[in-house]
């Protein structure tokens, strides 16, 4: 849990304090095991909640393959981590990079990448999907891509990097990236209802994984990725919505391939014509005199607007 306590005065930066860290997972102080790719929301009543992969023998004693756990904090602590991969205890396969996303309801949806031969996955990477309920728990795990068990054959299978953000009405949407031939890879997407999995489709031919998503205030959903430019071999980086009714609207570059731009990051604040979109990603652009090494960036979407900066982030970028 971090606080975060910013001080402005005439004329001085803006100072940061945080808290001092503390321990998430069991056994840390004694165990030699990794424990990595942490995602963690926090809900309306102040409980937080992380996923996380690690070799950890928290499913089963020996067991010391990467696996995908939960914990919770409801202010006295973390609980004991449960396995999300319900083949944590009987595997020896590699379960990584998991993502997890609230909705409105306080339901939890997690997806992660996995090597398990899981319904006849293969031994190819797949992602799956869980969802939790309180009162109920972790339900039935299932698979994403939709060739999850029908592509182990094939030269380029690899499903992988994926994400996930809920629309208001409960929908989970997932964007992953799935290897398109020997050289590029492609962004994949499919959605979630009640009534079940949409078709599994392709979201940007050329796109990179892992895409940041958030859930708007108003319930739809934004999107911001990664795209190789074939000729330069560059990265643009691409922001999309997918709003309450369904549709997805027309991408928009934030930056284009005449640099290098790398991993963004979303994040929304406010909602109607107040609503804005907050970018930060990393780019090699030295158009605001800081180098062609990679430095962070930060862009401003705004409703009626339109777009401000790119500003580079600094000791006075607020």
């Amino acid at each position: 849990l971090v606080a975060v306590f910013v001080a402005f005065g005439a004329g001085a930066m803006a100072t940061a304090q945080f808290l001092p860290p503390g321990i998430v997972n069991y056994w840390a102080d004694v165990d030699p095991f990794d424990d990595v790719f942490a995602s963690h929301v926090i809900d309306d009543d102040g409980v937080m909640h992380v996923v996380w992969a690690s070799q950890n023998p928290y499913a089963a004693p020996g067991d010391s393959d990467a696996d995908i756990f939960y914990s919770r904090n409801e202010g006295a602590g973390w609980t004991f981590p449960v396995a999300v991969n319900p083949w944590a205890a009987t595997d020896i396969d590699i379960d990584e990079a998991p993502r997890l996303a609230l909705d409105a309801e306080g339901g939890l949806h997690c997806v992660w990448q996995s090597r398990n031969d899981a319904g006849g996955s293969g031994g190819d990477w797949d992602v799956f999907y869980r969802q939790y309920l309180a009162g109920t728990g972790w339900l039935s795990v299932e698979p994403v891509n939709g060739d999850a068990a029908t592509d182990n054959g094939s030269l380029w299978n690899d499903d992988v990097r994926p994400n996930v953000a809920v629309l208001g009405d409960g929908t989970a949407v997932v964007l992953w990236q799935k290897t398109g031939g020997a050289d590029h890879p492609a962004l994949r997407w499919r959605e979630r209802t009640k009534m079940g999995w949409s078709a599994d489709e392709e979201f940007a031919d050329y796109g990179v994984a892992p895409a940041a998503m958030t859930t708007a205030a108003e319930g739809g959903i934004v999107v911001a990725f990664q795209y190789l430019d074939p000729p330069s071999g560059n990265h643009a980086i691409v922001f999309t919505e997918k709003g309450v009714e369904g549709l997805w609207s027309r991408s928009m570059i934030i930056a284009d391939a005449t640099s290098d731009n790398r991993h963004p990051a979303v994040a929304t604040y406010g909602s109607g014509e107040d609503f804005e979109r907050h970018f930060v990603w990393a780019s090699n652009s030295s158009e605001l005199g800081t180098g062609t090494d990679y430095d962070l960036k930060h862009l401003v979407r705004y409703t009626n607007l339109g777009s401000r900066g790119p500003f580079t982030i600094g000791p006075n970028w607020l």
